[in-house]
């Protein structure tokens, strides 16, 4: 979770798709040996705590936000895994 809460940092909110999948992409290549849902999940909770800090942003947009992310991310990680199940 530390990781990945280093990696993602403190982003411009919204992160865009191709960032999404950038860190989505580092992160599995950094811990090749972890489960693509563990890292999914440590991206998305990392996201989840740089999104809900910014005060600023109303809950709905908030939710949007972390739901793009997370999509990115689950779609980034499962397509590497079907990836590298076929070689």
């Amino acid at each position: 979770m530390a990781k990945a809460s280093a990696l993602v940092g403190k982003p411009s909110l919204p992160i865009p798709g191709d960032s999404a999948y950038e860190l989505a992409t580092t992160f599995l290549t950094r811990h090749p040996r972890a489960a693509p849902a563990n890292l999914a999940n440590a991206l998305i909770t990392g996201y989840c705590s740089a999104v809900t800090a910014n005060a600023s942003v109303e809950p709905a947009p908030q939710r949007g936000w972390l739901q793009d992310f997370g999509s990115q991310v689950i779609q980034t990680l499962q397509a590497s895994t079907l990836a590298s199940n076929k070689r």
